[in-house]
């Protein structure tokens, strides 16, 4: 029974991520170790693809390496198809059964990822942490829950615009300030039951940007991680002047709608909004959609900058100066 649902459940896979019929033998265990497709090398183009969806967000990697896979053929193990040379192509070929044997083996054993993990900010020192479970029909007996620090976004600001307050700096530890490797914990790692869809991750520092990747793990393994999911504490009441005094007041910090301001400025319903102004949407898109998009990139920097000059911000951290255009008051023809 589980091999059959295996077998559709991955072809599916395959034909949502545009996978050409021809190919979709391929989406198959079974298939693929039988054999008798009349030109594999068709299929080249879609094995990223295919790859992705066989392993179907499960860490083989451990199996491969007991089964002394070599390095350079174990990409695949985690769904990463990173052979790029004939020469890697056929070095790998004679180890093609025992790796889909540890594929086969781990999509009876491990748990898959879990789903639509977001993060939203609480206070100035907590993120919510939310998710729902894999859809695989394995058990989950823990998550593992990665929070990393992505950039430390108030006084750091004020440290390289030169507006920071002598004495309040002054009175700060070494370790509190900006540019010490002390004054944060970069990186925590939390283990939550299996039963919990949500954690909420405390002791985070205010205007922070964090990213959020999520394991799930059981006796016999884990699943990749979910793609990361980002997200900026609040401002702290103590350095904010327009925070809310009372207590049962929320404040929320502004971020541009950018999605609404292309739709407000023209960029057409469809391929190009979604591209070029849904970040949800940031996994899915395509070279080949941001160029076709071309004529309404300069509406997507000017949506996502919310109206405010960044030109000077970007030129300190870089930024060509014939690039500025996209960042400033006005946007490049």
């Amino acid at each position: 029974m589980s091999s059959i649902f295996f077998y559709y459940s991955q072809k599916g896979c395959c034909v949502n991520h545009g996978v050409p019929a021809s190919c979709q033998e391929f989406c198959s265990l079974q298939s693929v170790i039988m054999g008798g497709h009349p030109n594999p090398w068709q299929c080249m183009d879609h094995l990223a693809v295919i790859t992705k969806c066989l392993t179907d967000g499960r860490n083989h990697m451990p199996c491969c390496v007991k089964q002394n896979i070599p390095e350079v053929c174990r990409s695949v193990c985690t769904g990463d198809y990173g052979l790029t040379t004939v020469l890697q192509h056929y070095s790998c070929m004679d180890y093609t059964i025992p790796t889909l044997s540890c594929i086969a083996e781990g999509i009876e054993l491990l748990p898959g990822p879990p789903q639509e993990v977001s993060v939203e900010a609480l206070s100035d020192t907590e993120l919510k942490i939310k998710w729902i479970p894999p859809h695989q029909d394995v058990p989950v007996e823990k998550y593992r829950i990665n929070i990393t620090l992505v950039k430390e976004l108030s006084a750091l600001q004020e440290f390289e615009s030169g507006t920071t307050d002598p004495k309040k700096m002054s009175k700060m530890p070494d370790g509190k300030k900006p540019g010490s490797t002390d004054s944060f914990k970069s990186f925590m790692m939390v283990m939550v039951d299996g039963n919990k869809t949500s954690y909420v991750a405390s002791g985070l520092q205010p205007v922070t940007m964090y990213e959020v990747q999520i394991t799930s793990q059981n006796s016999h393994g884990r699943s990749m991680p979910t793609f990361a999911a980002r997200a900026l504490t609040l401002s702290s009441p103590d350095d904010d002047p327009t925070f809310p005094a009372k207590a049962n007041e929320t404040y929320v910090g502004h971020l541009p709608n950018i999605t609404k301001c292309c739709e407000d400025k023209g960029v057409p319903e469809g391929k190009c909004l979604r591209s070029l102004c849904d970040p949800s949407d940031e996994e899915d898109t395509k070279l080949s959609d941001v160029l076709m998009c071309e004529p309404y990139v300069n509406i997507t920097f000017e949506c996502m900058a919310g109206g405010a000059d960044l030109s000077n911000c970007c030129q300190q951290r870089g930024l060509p100066d014939i690039c500025l255009g996209f960042v400033g008051e006005m946007s490049p023809s």
